[in-house]
Formats: structure tokens, C-alpha cells, sequence
């Protein structure tokens, strides 16, 4: 095998480990972590679970093959995390109390929620492992690699190990050089909304209210910072909890977007942070669709679910809303689950999901008769769109991976 090899699931679960102890996350703190949650479980997540859980997208592996598998999780698990400390754990009272109502809230809830993603970079490391040059070397030399692909002759392989050895250590110390410049970056833009906190705290600046419920998308722009960052509360609740990190590329630059889902009694907050900067011919059309999905209830849902096939890893959800879906249907949302790729680019980003997943709520906001709504609107409910073969999108999926794996461009670009 080229890669180091590693037990990816056994790896991830030792991250994921409630009594993994690391250093606190908070700047400067050596204490050790405690497993805590990004999002409130008092008030936020225990709001959507029944009898203490709630349902979470955990493809099993069998073999080389992942299946697709919605799971039960417990409400101490659901968002939780290894940050920080029990003293700095405890910085986030306010949030775990009561709801989201000013400035300094919403930047602490920024700050923890980029702090867990931070966190869980670290499985980066695992997805991502170092080619074996030994054994890459192997391989080349017993023609396992054609000479098409690097147009070398065998004669020639034999003649230039040292060379293949030294391509492929410079490949390693670009791929680890990348991981490490998205988590400088994540760690950056979090550590600005520490500072924002401190500065509230020392009273430069005034902690305002918030919006109120079911009025208007807010967007904060900052003099000294290349994020802006947006938030919306709804007056009803959509029963589900995302906190998550999309990573686009474009043109071989990385552009990070965060978003946050916060479900309350009878409310959410959504809570997005996005660089000001976008590649030019798609910054109109994000901020379009931003805007356009804050306009109505039926927009508002419609964003969430484009977040929710955008984020499964990261999305919590109603036990009801899984239990009660009609088995063809779950299917074929758990199928588009695992073809991430489809959804995930800044040509398809924020366009609306085709398939409804909160049906009962979606009824009820249409027979409110408020909105205008389109039939398909309706449509999304009961019917389901043709997709192509699984077969077909898994071959798209593995040539999408295979372009984008920075671990291979970097061997493409050596050799």
C-alpha cells in the first residue's frame, strides 16, 4: 500500500474519546480538557431529542466499502468535544443558560463552536497519512505505477530511487504544510472572535441586543478583519442542530465557511461566518442566495436543508424526523449523503436541496398560507428526483478525490 496505513475508524473514534485528555484550547491554558458540548445540551440539544438522543448520519465500514447508516446518539455525546478545560468550560455559561440574545453571545458561540472544528482537525492527520516511501518506491519499481502516469521506463526507476525518495518526502511536507496552514487559518479566525469577547468585556465597544425572532437577516462586517459573519433567529423551531466547516477550493485556494444551527423551545439561531473575499465571479450569486434565504419561513427551511445535505457529518437531528420518513425516502437521502462531492462546490453551493426533509414542518408552513410558495415546493415532499446510478457516482466521487487529495497533487506536481 503507498499510503502509511492506518485503522481510520479506530483512529477517529480514539480523537472522538470521552476520556482523551488534551491541552485546553483557550489561549495560554495548560490545563487539561473535560468532554464538553459546542452546543448547549441543556438548552439546545436535550429540545430535540427523545428519550435522551438524537439521531446522527454514522456510515458504518465494511471492508473498502462505507454504508450508509443514520444512528442514535446520546444527548451528553451529541456536539461534544475534548476543547477545554472545566474552568474555561465554564467561560460559555451564559450560552449554556439561556438563549443567544446579544453581541457577546453571539461571538461566544462563534468562538466554541470554530474551537470544535479547530478540534477535530486533527482527523486530518488521519484521512490524510503520509505516502510510505518505501514502499511507494516498491511499487514503482515493480511497475505498479504505469509509466504513463509519470513517464519514467523501469531502467530508469531503478537508476533514480534516491530521486523518487526525496519527491516523495518534499509531497509529504506539502500535504502536512497545507493541514497545517487550514488549521493556523481556523485557529486564526477564532482566536479574532476571542479578542472581540475580551474587548466587550472591557467595554470598547457596546454588547448590543440581537434581532428580534422572525424579522430579518443581520450581517456584521468588521474594519479589521477579511470575515463578515451572519445571523438570523426564527420564530419556530426546525428540530435539528448543525455546527460545521465547509472547505472550498478554487483556482488552489481554500476558502472556509462556517455555519452554525442552534435549535431552541421555539426557535433557531443560524449563525454563518464566511471570508469577505470570494472568488469574484461567485461572490453575487452567495450573497444572493444568502439573502434570498432569509425572506421567508419556507426559505428559511429550505436553507437549512441545503445546509443539512451540505453538513451530514455534522448534523443532529429529531429522532421523529428519521423515524417517521417513508424507508425509500431515507434511502435515497442517506445516498445523497455519501456523495458529498455533488453538493459541495462553488459551482452547486447553496443551491436549494430537491427532497424535503422536515415533510410535517414543511406542511405546516405551507398551509399557513402566508408564503407564496411553487408547487414543487410541494412536490419535494412526495416525489423523489432521478439521481444517476450509485455505481456512476461513486466513480465521479473517487476521480473527484483523486484530483483534489493533496497528498497526491503534491506526488503529480513533484513528478
Amino acid at each position: 500500500m503507498m499510503f502509511e496505513k492506518k485503522d481510520y475508524d479506530k483512529e477517529i473514534l480514539n480523537i472522538n474519546k470521552r476520556s482523551k485528555k488534551h491541552t485546553c484550547l483557550y489561549s495560554d491554558c495548560l490545563g487539561k480538557t473535560i468532554y464538553s458540548h459546542a452546543i448547549s445540551k441543556s438548552i439546545s440539544i436535550e429540545k430535540i431529542s427523545e428519550n435522551g438522543h438524537v439521531k446522527k448520519f454514522s456510515p458504518i465500514r465494511h471492508g473498502d466499502e462505507k454504508i450508509p447508516k443514520i444512528s442514535d446518539v446520546g444527548i451528553n455525546e451529541a456536539t461534544a468535544f475534548n476543547g477545554f478545560c472545566h474552568l474555561h468550560d465554564g467561560f460559555f455559561n451564559d450560552i449554556d443558560e439561556r438563549e443567544i440574545n446579544n453581541l457577546r453571545d453571539l461571538f461566544l458561540q462563534i468562538y466554541r463552536s470554530i474551537s470544535c472544528v479547530y478540534y477535530y482537525e486533527q482527523i486530518g492527520d488521519v484521512l490524510y497519512p503520509d505516502i510510505d516511501i518505501d514502499e511507494a518506491v516498491k511499487i514503482i519499481v515493480n511497475n505498479q505505477i504505469t509509466k504513463d502516469e509519470i513517464d519514467l521506463t523501469q531502467d530508469k526507476l531503478y537508476k533514480v530511487k534516491g530521486f523518487l525518495s526525496d519527491e516523495m518526502a518534499r509531497a509529504n511536507n506539502i500535504k502536512n504544510s497545507e493541514l497545517n496552514k487550514r488549521k493556523e487559518e481556523i485557529n486564526r479566525v477564532r482566536n479574532y472572535f476571542l479578542n472581540n469577547i475580551h474587548e466587550l468585556d472591557e467595554c470598547k465597544y457596546t454588547n448590543r441586543k440581537l434581532n428580534e425572532k422572525g424579522t430579518e437577516l443581520q450581517t456584521i462586517k468588521f474594519n479589521d478583519f477579511d470575515y463578515a459573519l451572519f445571523y438570523y433567529i426564527t420564530d419556530f423551531q426546525v428540530p435539528v442542530a448543525i455546527n460545521t466547516m465547509h472547505n472550498l477550493n478554487y483556482d488552489g485556494r481554500n476558502f472556509l465557511f462556517f455555519y452554525i444551527v442552534i435549535p431552541y423551545e421555539a426557535s433557531n439561531i443560524i449563525i454563518g461566518v464566511m471570508e469577505n473575499n470570494l472568488p469574484p465571479e461567485y461572490y453575487d450569486k452567495i450573497i444572493t442566495l444568502i439573502d434570498d434565504a432569509f425572506k421567508n419561513r419556507l426559505s428559511v427551511l429550505n436553507f437549512i436543508e441545503t445546509l443539512v445535505i451540505s453538513s451530514p457529518d455534522e448534523t443532529y437531528f429529531k429522532p421523529c424526523i428519521i423515524n417517521n420518513m417513508r424507508k425509500e425516502k431515507l434511502d435515497f437521502i442517506l445516498n445523497d449523503f455519501m456523495f458529498l462531492h455533488e453538493f459541495l462546490s462553488f459551482d452547486k453551493y447553496f443551491l436549494e436541496y430537491d427532497v424535503s426533509i422536515f415533510d410535517e414542518l414543511r406542511t405546516s408552513i405551507i398551509s399557513e398560507g402566508i408564503n407564496v410558495f411553487n408547487e414543487s415546493e410541494l412536490d419535494k415532499i412526495h416525489t423523489l428526483p432521478m439521481r444517476e446510478s450509485i455505481d456512476v457516482r461513486k466513480n465521479k466521487m473517487m476521480s473527484k478525490i483523486m484530483r483534489e487529495n493533496i497528498t497526491i497533487k503534491s506526488l503529480k506536481n513533484d513528478l
